[in-house]
């Protein structure tokens, strides 16, 4: 086997006992005691200038039947120790003709090939090293190497070249195939001192230093992942590395300089030329990922089309003088190139642009969700809930709101200082859109959805357009005017409860069957059902008054617990708008900082007409009612309802039927409700929902043999409550459950007669 030349530039052979650092001589000692059967120790070196040590050694390989390179059975290998053992040893292959690999580091021509068998940083290898982990660390890559599986679907693929120089981030769009760029500029990023990040734009930048370049863009053909290559230094060294790969690099650079000639004259101080490798794990695989890096060449497309030899200075150029020309000519032929490997070049790592593909690929999504959505409130829920899918590429926005960002404001929003005094939902649109680098991503729409104005036209239209409606308003009466609005666009809710220990997310089925009125009523009897969910609404004590008006108060609620609950949130209403089912949960953080998560599943409702009201309940309710006539039979049973009710929409959502109190009477004929508790119960429904739910009517059920259809019992009853409510223009309800599985709903309007209505609820 033949030994690298290059291995005596480490110096002299040594005895074991020469060698100085603790890492090289704990390897050597290990090797020298014949512990390990697929080790073996051949010789020591150190070159005093450096205080550099090698320990070189035979390793045995595991190879397969079937080699995918020339792994031998035994491979001498070189593992070279630093001066005070403070970094990372490295393997070098002592073999003068060891294979090219995935997954060798970039070494200068002529030098030991440097494969990479520990990726981790230093910082968090060196805790673990010990000479066997090390030497088991080789095997396993020499065997690895031998059968193919350096590279596998987990681990990146190497790039052509390593990068030399600082990063630059570019549109996507112009790292797709055919897309022709246009004269650019080169800007540097924030940050004081040498940039390290510069970005590749079209037209004038926004600030900081630029230089206006030509881009040149080559595409290679799909390459093998192979072991990285140093970058090239110069523009001679460029064009030939490129032909290895199969790329033309001097034909579209000469093509390039010639553009100098059109008019009007412009001659860009800087050429970069982009090359974008499609780089594949195996040859006939799949392509695994695309490499592209910036190559800087220093020269202005003039003169490097001299250099290349088709341009050529025009002496009678006169830059002052109007339509003279161009200051080069065209050499015909062309002459050779001139000393390009005088043309020194700068190696940059290319990064797309921030954009929604690159927020899929980051949030690990299968692919961008486009929909149009509709965000109504752009205060600290809405702003945290819109950067947080924005930043996933999630949505086409729409944000809607009038208010303006005022200083408090701050300590809960994703806006900052400068935005202080705008339009929330222009300013958090710009953010969104800003973000995504697209203008269109988000658009605000400053108005109130309740009275909306002048800019009524054109939010019916957006809703009607959208695909989803989003509030995060913390406006009961917003959410429930979204709920009434026509449209297929699925809504939800997102709030935070009054204390900001909870939030809370409804969202509608795919059908719209289950809309948010129906779900905040459903909501409301889980908070009746839950004894820990009791205080949940419950207001803490004191606010923030951030100016002299009595009603400018704000909550005290900290930024981590809107940041924690607002994500928990977002992340649920993703995956709930992925779903076609209905969606009710409660994220409930202790002080702690521990999560406790209520949900209920969303029942199916039915909405029906009682004169000029409308009547919404739903399936969980009816089993309440089902299961305790069932217990009841064959007497009679019932209770009081309770439910939202909204006069100015004329509209009567019923949440829970409250359970007989205890002096009620229930026979086979007929049911008395009692009032012993009622009151103090009916106390506790509207404290636990603050206010929002309260008396809406009665419910009893009928016994064996007879259907839901009121008696003339019932009927006056309707008519007693009606004359009791009446004063409030609130026409009560009554429930009747009878057989087969019958609910018959009634309800005592301004009329002679109560309206009724009947529906099936299963067949026993």
């Amino acid at each position: 086997m033949a030994v690298h030349p290059s291995l005596k530039d480490f110096g002299s052979p040594v005895e074991r006992s020469g060698l100085q650092l603790a890492r090289s001589t704990g390897m050597a000692a290990y090797l020298a005691s014949a512990d390990h059967d697929d080790a073996r120790l051949l010789e020591c070196r150190r070159r005093p200038a450096d205080g550099v040590e090698t320990v070189v050694f035979e390793v045995r390989a595991e190879r397969p039947q079937e080699l995918k390179a020339d792994i031998r059975r035994w491979e001498q290998v070189a593992a070279v120790f630093t001066g005070n053992d403070d970094r990372q040893p490295i393997i070098l292959a002592a073999r003068e003709d060891f294979p090219e690999t995935p997954h060798q580091n970039a070494i200068p021509a002529g030098h030991m090939r440097y494969p990479c068998v520990d990726d981790r940083p230093w910082s968090e290898a060196q805790s673990t090293w010990t000479p066997l982990s090390f030497l088991e660390r080789i095997r396993w890559w020499l065997g690895a190497a031998a059968s193919g599986t350096l590279s596998d679907e987990v681990q990146a693929v190497d790039p052509l070249f390593v990068s030399s120089g600082p990063d630059v981030a570019i549109p996507r769009a112009f790292l797709q195939p055919g897309c022709r760029t246009e004269d650019m500029v080169l800007f540097s990023g924030a940050g004081p001192g040498r940039p390290k990040l510069y970005h590749l734009v079209p037209g004038a930048p926004r600030g900081g230093s630029s230089k206006a370049l030509r881009v040149v863009p080559i595409r290679l053909a799909a390459q093998t992942t192979r072991a990285l290559r140093s970058a090239p230094q110069d523009l001679a060294e460029l064009i030939a590395a490129l032909g290895e790969f199969g790329g033309d690099m001097l034909s579209p650079l000469r093509e390039a300089a010639l553009d100098i000639l059109k008019q009007p004259h412009n001659d860009p101080a800087m050429v970069a030329v982009l090359v974008i490798a499609p780089i594949k794990r195996a040859d006939g695989g799949l392509v695994a990922m695309e490499d592209a890096k910036v190559f800087g060449i220093p020269l202005s497309l003039g003169e490097l089309g001299e250099r290349l030899g088709v341009l050529d200075k025009n002496p009678g150029y006169d830059a002052s003088a109007k339509g003279n020309g161009s200051p080069y000519g065209r050499c015909l032929p062309p002459g050779d190139p001139d000393r390009l490997e005088e043309i020194g070049i700068l190696v940059m790592p290319v990064h797309a642009e921030f954009d929604r593909e690159l927020a899929r690929e980051c949030a690990g999504l299968a692919a961008p969700d486009t929909r149009k959505a509709v965000l109504v409130g752009a205060g600290a829920v809405g702003s945290h809930l819109a950067m947080a899918l924005a930043r996933e590429g999630s949505f086409r926005w729409i944000i809607v709101d009038d208010d303006h960002l005022l200083p408090h404001n701050l300590a809960r929003h994703t806006l900052g200082r400068p935005e202080v005094g705008a339009m929330k939902a222009e300013a958090l649109a710009a953010q969104v859109a800003h973000i995504l680098g697209d203008r269109d991503a988000a658009r605000g729409l400053a108005c109130n959805v309740l009275f909306p104005g002048e800019a009524a036209s054109e939010l019916e239209t957006a809703i009607s357009d959208a695909e989803v409606v989003i509030d995060a308003s913390a406006s009961v009466a917003v959410g429930r005017k979204l709920s009434d609005a026509d449209g297929t666009a699925r809504r939800a809710s997102v709030f935070l409860n009054p204390a900001g220990t909870a939030a809370v997310l409804l969202s509608e089925d795919v059908a719209r069957g289950i809309r948010l009125d129906a779900l905040e009523g459903q909501y409301y009897r889980l908070l009746l059902l839950e004894p820990a969910m009791a205080t949940h609404l419950s207001p803490p004590p004191g606010g923030l008054r951030y100016t002299g008006a009595c009603r400018s108060v704000s909550s005290r609620i900290p930024e981590t617990s809107v940041m924690v609950l607002s994500g928990l949130a977002s992340r649920a209403l993703a995956s709930a708008l992925d779903r076609e089912d209905g969606t009710i949960a409660i994220w409930t953080m202790d002080e702690g900082g521990a999560v406790a998560i209520a949900k209920a599943r969303a029942m199916p409702c039915r909405r029906i007409e009682l004169g000029t009201w409308t009547v919404t309940y739903d399936e969980g309710l009816l089993g309440r009612i089902k299961a305790a006539r069932d217990a009841a039979l064959p007497a009679e049973t019932g209770g009081v309802l309770v439910g939202i009710v909204d006069v100015a929409r004329k509209a009567i959502v019923v949440v829970h039927a409250l359970e007989p109190p205890p002096d009620s009477v229930g026979t086979p004929d007929q049911f008395e409700r009692g009032v012993s508790g009622l009151l103090e119960h009916l106390r506790h429904v509207q404290a636990v929902t603050r206010d929002q739910v309260r008396y809406a009517g009665e419910w009893h059920s009928h016994p064996r043999g007879h259907s839901g259809f009121p008696s003339h019992t019932d009927i006056a009853q309707v008519l007693a409550l009606r004359a009791e409510l009446g004063r409030e223009n609130i026409p009560p309800i009554m429930m009747i459950l009878g057989e087969p599985g019958e609910v018959v709903v009634s309800a005592g309007m301004a009329t002679d007669e109560p309206s009724t209505e009947s529906r099936e609820n299963g067949r026993e």
